[in-house]
């Protein structure tokens, strides 16, 4: 049997670069894309690496049965960025990049943010309102995936928070144990009742291995874990884990939206669930970043 073809767009990224360095090989040509070169990437294990800002128009000779698109900007509060930066990656670079190639298969990583906040659970045909402007612009490239291909050559994932080992200190986890375990303030700028889902990134993956397994598979996927936890809930079990002398600060004292996401569909179809709990995910990620923080100095903290 012929290996297939996989392209994994931002092939720097969290997700796609722990994807490409696990994806077999034996069964696979693998084939990645970025801005920009990365040393964490096992290039050895690739046919080709595409060296591409997909902002701008660009055109890849190769065709590829999957192509699993992953490339986008995502800000968090460290950083700012307008709706027009959103839009010129996660929108235009979307157009670009299925108008540079032909696949059979084109799964799109959206976001569960899409969705309005009513109380409700949240399914895949519960109302569509992003707010922010990344989920804003997540939506319209969904509309760009879905004004450009076909209803069967597309997948649009709806994830909830991805976490694990690899994430950059931007994101909400890596902060929140890096601050803990340095006994340095925790600032917490989203209400503390916030509910949050956590999904632990090898469940992604083993999300993925089934995708490439049924080629049938099209739509809209929501992926999300039963676990829940409240933002406050999560800082003190970070807190107490690691023993820490960090002094919490909650600054928002809005109301927090509601809305459970719902991944049965995800279930029904493909046989995925989530497998990894809260009080997993949290241990796991202390254990990687224990690891690495006991081979290292650490800062004392300037208030003592």
């Amino acid at each position: 049997m012929a290996k297939l073809n996989i392209l994994v767009t931002g092939a720097n990224g969290f997700i796609g670069k722990i994807f490409l360095n696990r994806l077999d090989q034996q069964k696979y040509n693998i084939f990645a894309l970025a801005k920009q070169d990365d040393s964490n990437i096992k290039y050895s294990r690739l046919i080709k690496f595409f060296f591409q800002d997909i902002s701008t128009p660009f055109h890849l000779e190769e065709t590829f049965d999957y192509i699993f698109h992953f490339a986008a900007l995502n800000v968090t509060h460290v950083d700012k960025a307008s709706y027009e930066a959103y839009a010129l990656v996660n929108v235009a670079g979307t157009q670009n990049l299925i108008k540079a190639v032909h696949t059979k298969k084109f799964i799109f990583m959206s976001t569960a943010k899409v969705y309005q906040k009513t109380g409700k659970v949240i399914r895949e045909d519960s109302p569509v309102q992003p707010e922010g402007d990344y989920e804003k612009s997540k939506f319209a490239a969904e509309e760009i995936c879905r004004h450009f291909l076909k209803p069967d050559q597309l997948i649009i994932l709806r994830p909830v928070n991805i976490v694990g080992p690899g994430q950059t200190d931007k994101a909400m986890l890596p902060i929140f144990f890096k601050n803990a375990m340095e006994n340095q303030p925790i600032n917490v700028f989203a209400p503390r009742q916030s509910v949050l889902q956590l999904l632990y990134i090898d469940d992604v993956l083993r999300l993925f291995e089934m995708l490439l397994a049924q080629d049938s598979v099209c739509g809209v996927f929501n992926l999300s874990s039963q676990d829940q936890i409240s933002l406050e809930d999560l800082v003190l079990n970070i807190v107490r884990m690691t023993n820490s002398r960090s002094v919490i600060k909650f600054s928002n004292l809005e109301k927090a939206p509601k809305g459970e996401v719902i991944g049965t569909k995800a279930k029904d179809i493909l046989g995925w669930e989530a497998k990894v709990s809260i009080e997993e995910v949290l241990h796991k990620f202390y254990t990687s970043l224990k690891y690495m923080f006991d081979r290292i100095p650490m800062r004392k903290n300037p208030c003592e």
